[in-house]
């Protein structure tokens, strides 16, 4: 389905009360270029009754409300010709960059030589705070927590507590980990998941921590 211009959703209001049921969807198959065949597949009709409803001057029909959807245009303007022709698009779900590990760092210190290609961008359930990024699982650390290939949202201004997943900068590491804070016998250790294989760290001052996991959801992948 295209996207309507200015001038379409202006020339839509043209088509008001004083028109009929045919020249309004004559007039929504031409602006959204769908075809009436196409539009009798999307109701379950033949397209002879579509056809039909475009030629004949009609004023209503029992499929109204079914096209409406089809078309996705306000049925009450299809039917009346009030309100208008389309109902205003939903907000765009706020985004943030999806870096690969070793990035991090450019992006928290605002490297101008560093960009974020547009396509690299994931859309995210809820607004994030500046700067927050997104990681994608790419190692076994955290399982059975954190399966790889999930994506991981990352607000770096929150303030870690015990209990939260963080990403940190480890000495002699060549890319960031995620674990979780624990506080344990007075200490604080970053803990993976997975500790058959991979072993807690101690928290000392040449850890850096790069942010707080916020938000997490699972890409399948084939």
């Amino acid at each position: 389905m295209s996207i309507l211009t200015m001038t379409d959703t202006l020339n839509a209001k043209v088509h008001t009360a004083e028109t009929s049921l045919s020249s309004r969807l004559t007039y929504a198959l031409k602006r959204l270029q769908i075809s009436q065949s196409e539009l009798a597949r999307k109701v379950g009709v033949k397209p002879q009754v579509i056809q039909y409803l475009c030629t004949s001057n009609a004023n209503k029909s029992k499929f109204a409300y079914e096209i409406a959807a089809a078309l996705e245009v306000n049925a009450e303007w299809l039917v009346t010709g009030k309100g208008p022709m389309l109902f205003a698009l939903p907000a765009e779900h706020p985004k943030v960059p999806l870096l690969l590990w070793h990035q991090v760092g450019n992006w928290l210190n605002k490297n101008k030589t560093f960009t974020v290609n547009a396509d690299n961008f994931v859309n995210i359930s809820s607004i994030a705070p500046p700067n927050s990024y997104a990681l994608k699982v790419n190692d076994t650390s955290m399982i059975p927590r954190f399966e790889i290939n999930t994506i991981l949202v990352i607000d770096p201004s929150s303030e870690a507590r015990p209990g939260d997943f963080v990403i940190a900068e480890i000495p002699h590491q060549d890319q960031p980990v995620v674990r979780q804070l624990l506080h344990k016998n007075g200490k604080f250790y970053l803990v993976p998941s997975n500790s058959a294989i991979y072993k807690e760290i101690e928290l000392t001052d040449e850890v850096r921590f790069l942010g707080t996991v916020r938000q997490t959801y699972y890409e399948f992948t084939r």
